[in-house]
């Protein structure tokens, strides 16, 4: 949950909400890219499974969060040694 919470802040200063009707609301995300690697079929299904049981709706939003946790990671750890700007994260 905490994970969430964090990456709804974060996300938000990049979102329009749009108002679709009387009950329906969108958020538009500005400013995302969408990227592409590879990895093996193995990982992609521990991947796929790990995000499924802790709730997210695709791979997507599970990779995005595990990126946004693991700089936070790093910059509560003190790795200064890279050439990126955790003060965003």
């Amino acid at each position: 949950m905490f994970m969430y919470l964090y990456h709804i802040l974060f996300m938000i200063h990049m979102t329009t909400l749009k108002k679709v009707d009387e009950q329906t609301f969108e958020l538009e995300i500005t400013g995302t890219v969408t990227i592409s690697f590879k990895l093996e079929d193995e990982f992609i299904r521990k991947v796929d499974n790990i995000a499924r049981n802790l709730g997210y709706a695709n791979r997507s939003d599970f990779i995005r969060d595990a990126i946004i946790y693991y700089l936070g990671y790093l910059k509560r750890n003190g790795n200064n040694n890279n050439n990126f700007d955790t003060d965003r994260y």
